[in-house]
C-alpha cells in the first residue's frame, strides 16, 4: 500500500508493506525512513495520537491503584481489576474502529480467579478478538473468559477529534533506539565501540483527510503486526511481590501492562508466594502449548527458579535425565523475559545491556530472542540449580546471606551488608579443579569484543550445540581466597558498572573463574572500587581468572554460604557444568553503531 500522508507537519509518501513502514518526505533530500513490523507495537485512530484513545489502554490508564502499597485487599481489588479487564482493537469497519466494550461472567468462580491470583486459579487478559497470524480469531474455550462484545464508534467520536475538530488520523506506536545525544546534533556516523542498549516508545500521528483512506491502513498495518511470526501471542507473566523493593506489583501494572494490552498480547498473571514457586508457576506453561513465553517481574533469583523449573519440566517430557552431568541440557521450547524487580538486576543488563524497564518490554514485544547458555549445578550427582548468571563463594556470598536477614531495608541492606561482611573480612579456603582446554585463551590477556547483538565469539560456539568434547587438562588451586566467582554472564549492576568477568559471553558455553586471593583490608577495599568502576580489575590484584567449561569445587572452610544468582545455598562441595543453546532469551543484545544504518532509524525524523 503507498499513500501520502502528513506527518509532524509534513507531507510524507507512505509505504506499507509485509515487512514494515516506510515514509520519505516529499521535497527533502533525506532518504526514506523505515520502521521494522516487529518494530511496530500498537495502532489506533486519534489526531492527537494520545495513548488515552487506544481502546486497549483507556481502562488500565483510569484504574490504576493511587497508593503505594499493594498489599491490602482494597489494592488488591483494584489490581484486579487492571489486570483482568482489556479492551481490544478490531480493525476492518466501514464506521473506523470498533471500541470494545467488556462484559464480565458473574459467577462466583470468575470472580475469585480475578487478579494476581496465589495459587492455581490464574487470570487471563485475552484480546481474543484480534486477527491472528492467520487472520483468524483466537478462541479461548475457559468458562470465565472476558467475553466481549464490540460496537462501532466512528473516527468522529474520538475524544481529540470532537473537541479540536481534526481530520481523522491514524496514530502508529513504534519502538525506537535512544542514540547518543552527541550523534543526533548533527553526525550521522558512529564510532563501532559505542553500543545502542536503549529503547523508547513513540507515536507518530498520519493524518489524511479521506476516513476510509484511515481505517483501511488502520486494518492493513494491525494485520501487518500480528502477523509477524516472532511477537508473543500468549506470555505466563509471573510476579514476585517481595523482590527487591516490594514495588514489583505496581511495576508490572504501571510500565509493563499498558505495553501488553496495547500490543494486544494475552496475558496469564500469576504471583509467588513461596521460595521456589516460580519455578513450580514456569513448568505449567511447558503444558500449555499456546503459551509463548514465561516473563518474571522480579530479580535474578526467581528468573533462576523459573528456569531451573522450565529445564526440569522440559527434561521430563523428552525422558531426558539431567541429573547426570554427562547429559547435555535439552532446549526449553518456552522462551523467557525478565522485567527488572529486584536488587541488582544484573542478567537483564547483560542481556540487554541496561537495566531499563521500558526497554526490557519493548524486547518482549518485538519478540525478537537469542540463544544463552546455562549451568549447571551438582552436588552428589544431583542437579540441585540450573545457573544463568553466577556462582558465589567468600564476600558476595557473605553479603547475600547477611542482607537476607535485613529485607526490611530494601534495596539499601545490601550496601549495609557490604559494610558489615567487609569488617568481619572473612576469608574462605577452597580447593578449585577446572578443565583448561586448548583452544581457550588466558582470561587475563583477552582482547576480544565484548558481549553483543550478533557475536562471534557466541556465534561459534551455538553451531556446536553441546557437541563439543574438548581436550585439555586439569588444573588444580588451592588456597585462601577472599572472593571466589564462576561467572556464566557478566554479573554487572550497580554495584560493578562493568560486571566481575566484563568478557564473559552468554552463549560461548564457558564460565569465567575469577579468585581473588587474601587481601589485607585496605587492598581488598581498593580491589572492591576497581570492580565497581573498571574493566580491568581481573589484572591488578593477586587474581587468578580462566574460561572453563567444567570446574570442581570444595570449600574447606565451614560452614560457608553459596550464592547462586543471589539464592542461598550451602553445599561443602559441588560441580559447575556449561550447557550451550539451552534457552531462548527476549532480547537483541549490545547494538554497536557502526552496524546500524542511522539513515532510515526514525529518531533522525523531527
Amino acid at each position: 500500500m503507498e499513500n501520502t500522508f502528513t506527518i509532524n507537519g509534513k507531507q510524507c509518501r507512505v509505504t506499507l508493506d509485509s515487512t514494515g513502514l516506510s515514509w520519505s518526505v516529499q521535497d527533502s533530500s533525506h532518504g526514506k525512513f523505515r520502521v521494522p513490523a516487529a518494530e511496530v507495537i500498537s495502532c489506533w485512530s486519534c489526531p492527537k495520537g494520545s495513548l488515552k484513545c487506544c481502546p486497549r489502554q483507556e481502562e488500565n490508564l483510569t484504574n490504576y491503584p493511587e497508593n503505594e502499597g499493594l498489599t491490602s485487599e482494597d489494592n488488591e481489588s483494584k489490581l484486579s481489576t487492571i489486570s483482568t479487564t482489556s479492551n481490544s482493537l478490531l480493525p476492518g469497519s466501514n464506521s473506523g474502529f470498533h471500541y470494545g466494550t467488556t462484559e464480565r461472567n458473574n459467577t462466583s468462580q470468575c470472580e475469585s480467579n480475578a487478579g494476581l491470583s496465589t495459587d492455581k486459579q490464574h487470570s487471563t487478559v485475552a484480546p481474543s478478538s484480534i486477527p491472528n497470524a492467520h487472520g483468524e480469531k483466537s478462541n479461548d474455550d475457559s468458562s470465565c473468559r472476558l467475553k466481549e462484545r464490540f460496537t462501532g464508534l466512528p473516527f468522529k467520536d474520538c475524544v481529540h477529534s470532537k473537541k479540536l475538530n481534526k481530520t481523522p488520523a491514524l496514530a502508529v506506536e513504534i519502538c525506537e533506539r535512544v542514540l547518543p545525544s552527541s550523534l543526533l546534533r548533527g553526525c550521522c556516523s558512529g564510532d563501532g565501540e559505542v553500543m545502542v542498549t536503549t529503547w523508547k516508545s513513540r507515536v507518530l500521528v498520519l493524518q489524511h483527510e479521506a476516513t476510509d483512506t484511515v481505517s483501511s491502513w488502520l486494518k492493513a498495518l494491525w494485520e501487518v503486526v500480528t502477523g509477524n511470526p516472532l511477537r508473543p501471542r500468549h506470555l505466563l507473566v509471573i510476579v514476585n511481590p517481595v523482590s527487591g523493593s516490594k514495588t514489583s506489583e505496581r511495576l508490572y501494572n504501571l510500565r509493563v501492562a499498558p505495553f501488553l494490552h496495547r500490543a494486544g498480547i494475552r496475558v496469564t498473571l500469576r504471583k509467588t508466594t513461596h521460595s521456589g514457586h516460580a519455578g513450580e508457576l514456569a513448568a505449567e506453561a511447558t503444558m500449555e502449548s499456546d503459551v509463548d513465553g514465561v516473563v518474571t517481574v522480579s530479580g535474578d533469583g526467581t528468573f533462576a527458579e523459573a528456569i531451573t523449573g522450565l529445564m526440569r519440566a522440559t527434561a521430563s517430557q523428552l525422558g531426558v535425565s539431567i541429573d547426570d552431568r554427562n547429559t547435555a541440557f535439552p532446549k526449553i521450547s518456552v522462551n523467557l523475559g525478565l522485567i527488572p524487580g529486584g536488587s541488582s538486576n544484573a542478567y537483564v543488563t547483560a542481556c540487554h545491556g541496561t537495566g531499563d524497564t521500558t526497554t526490557s518490554v519493548l524486547q518482549i514485544i518485538m519478540g525478537t530472542c537469542r540463544n544463552v547458555h546455562l549451568g549447571g549445578l551438582y552436588v552428589q550427582d544431583q542437579l540441585v540449580h540450573v545457573s544463568q548468571m553466577n556462582v558465589h563463594v567468600g564476600y558476595v556470598a557473605g553479603v547475600i546471606e547477611m542482607s537476607s536477614s535485613l529485607r526490611h531495608l530494601g534495596p539499601n541492606r545490601n550496601i549495609i551488608a557490604g559494610a558489615k561482611e567487609f569488617f568481619q573480612k572473612r576469608s574462605y579456603e577452597c580447593e578449585v579443579r577446572y578443565l583448561a582446554e586448548e583452544n581457550v585463551r588466558d582470561l587475563l590477556h583477552l582482547d576480544e569484543p565484548e558481549c553483543q547483538a550478533a557475536c562471534l565469539a557466541c556465534h561459534a560456539s551455538s553451531t556446536q550445540v553441546n557437541t563439543r568434547h574438548s581436550q585439555g587438562k586439569w588444573v588444580q588451586l588451592k588456597g585462601e581466597y577472599d572472593i571466589v566467582s564462576f561467572n556464566a554472564s557478566r554479573a554487572e549492576c550497580s554495584y560493578s558498572i562493568y560486571g566481575v568477568s566484563p568478557l564473559c559471553h552468554v552463549n560461548n558455553g564457558y564460565c569465567d573463574g575469577v579468585l581473588v586471593s587474601k587481601l589485607s583490608k585496605p587492598r581488598f577495599l581498593l580491589h572492591m572500587f576497581r570492580i565497581s568502576s573498571t574493566k580491568n580489575h581481573i589484572t591488578k590484584a593477586p587474581v587468578v581468572a580462566f574460561r572453563t567449561s567444567e570446574l570442581h569445587c570444595r570449600i574447606l572452610t565451614q560452614p560457608s554460604p553459596l550464592s547462586c544468582d543471589g539464592e542461598l545455598r550451602y553445599y561443602p562441595e559441588f560441580v559447575f557444568k556449561m550447557h550451550r543453546q539451552c534457552l531462548s532469551v527476549y532480547s537483541r543484545g549490545r547494538e554497536p553503531l557502526s552496524a546500524l544504518d542511522l539513515s532510515t532509524l526514525t529518531n533522525y525524523f523531527k
